[in-house]
């Protein structure tokens, strides 16, 4: 099959478990050409590295032949954009740019011989991916994540990406739940929940060796919805309640709030024991939550609604045998059970947060039982070349039902 994928940007630093699932595709033997509707910072593409696939990302003019279907197909796009009254919304007209997008990339699919297309985040590449399929008469699906259905608002334009497409896939059973709330019931049996998944035979199980340094990681962009203020105050507290505990913590990732972390860990009197780190190679952060005590993932759903899905450091450190803390946040209790495969605790709390993490730290058998359940949850149920088959069978059973 020669499937076009559809994405906002490609690389990105935060999306690498999209790049793993099209590396699976591609060893089941999809021919996968990625659309990416802006290119990756610098820092990205090199953090990123080589990635091997072939990436569109400037639309050219529409070929004669694909510009007639297209002018054909533009009545169909543009109800994408007409409300029920017959007119325009002001809200999506400005979104009218993407259909020059489409109309552009549409030649390039069709001189590919693309099979499929399918988009990613039910938004925006998702729609210009759907532009796409209905210009060139493809299959079209997508698969839905995190901020695309907690922070857009825009549910004609979701009931229509589900309507419109073969499936959809999405990445938790919370995230399932949130698009089905927000889509009409009939189309529920096209909604199919596939986890990200790991490489299992890069992440070997080790167990913790012992240290007299309680060594904590976190990991994320510096974004609000990551928590890592409630993570500072419980660094303080875990000072203030053990004045002689050799504590370090590390933030590793970078973004916005850097500057506003920076004056906290200033103000907490931590520069000491803090680290932002910044961004760094995927295969460094492996490293340092090899090192790690256990990793916090202090999560909190942020003022304007955004939350994390399931991140996949959770995942990954499940995997390596990181004892975990983390809240309990939209789908992180799908794998941080309480007291099971790890400590959770409320969102915002940073005294319940130090106290998980002091608990982990000062009961190793306790947290070596957990850190064992983790991986062999990971193992049943993250497994990625398990779960890219079932997105590819997807894929070659809905083509079996068009033909």
């Amino acid at each position: 099959m020669k499937l076009a994928v559809v994405l906002a940007r490609f690389p990105r630093l935060s999306e690498t478990f999209i790049l793993r699932e099209l590396e699976g595709l591609r060893e089941l033997g999809c021919e996968v050409t990625v659309y990416s509707l802006s290119a990756p910072t610098p820092s990205e593409a090199e953090l990123v590295g080589n990635h091997g696939f072939e990436v569109v990302r400037r639309a050219a003019w529409p070929t004669v032949p694909v510009a007639a279907r297209s002018l054909s197909a533009l009545r169909n796009l543009l109800d994408l954009f007409v409300s029920g009254e017959g007119a325009i919304s002001m809200e999506r007209l400005s979104d009218l740019r993407h259909v020059a997008t489409a109309l552009g990339w549409a030649p390039d699919m069709a001189r590919r011989g693309i099979d499929w297309v399918h988009g990613h985040f039910a938004y925006v590449p998702s729609m210009v991916g759907l532009m796409c399929a209905r210009i060139l008469d493809r299959p079209f699906s997508f698969e839905a994540h995190a901020w695309d259905l907690w922070c857009t608002r825009d549910d004609a334009l979701v009931a229509e990406l589900l309507e419109e497409a073969r499936f959809a896939a999405v990445c938790t059973d919370y995230g399932r739940d949130y698009l089905l709330a927000r889509t009409p019931p009939a189309l529920a049996g096209k909604t199919h929940r596939i986890y990200h998944g790991l490489e299992l035979a890069k992440y070997p199980y080790a167990d913790r060796e012992p240290s007299d340094r309680l060594e904590v990681v976190a990991v994320g962009r510096l974004v609000e919805k990551k928590g890592f203020t409630t993570l500072l105050r419980a660094c303080r507290k875990l000072l203030d309640d053990e004045p002689t505990l050799d504590l370090h913590c590390s933030l590793i990732g970078e973004g916005p709030l850097r500057p506003e972390l920076e004056r906290l860990v200033a103000s907490l009197v931590l520069s000491q024991q803090v680290t932002l780190t910044g961004a760094l190679p995927h295969a460094e952060v492996i490293e340092r939550l090899r090192g790690a005590s256990l990793c916090v993932v202090p999560s909190v759903v942020a003022q304007d609604g955004d939350r994390d899905g399931l991140p996949n450091v959770i995942l990954e450190a499940g995997a390596l045998g990181v004892p975990l803390v983390a809240t309990a946040v939209a789908a992180i209790p799908e794998f941080v059970q309480d007291r099971a495969t790890g400590r959770l605790v409320p969102q915002g709390d940073p005294a319940a947060l130090a106290e998980a993490i002091l608990e982990t730290w000062q009961q190793p058998q306790a947290a070596a039982m957990r850190a064992q359940a983790a991986r062999r949850l990971v193992e049943e149920q993250f497994d990625l070349s398990a779960n890219v088959r079932q997105l590819a069978a997807l894929f070659v059973d809905n083509s079996r039902r068009q033909s």
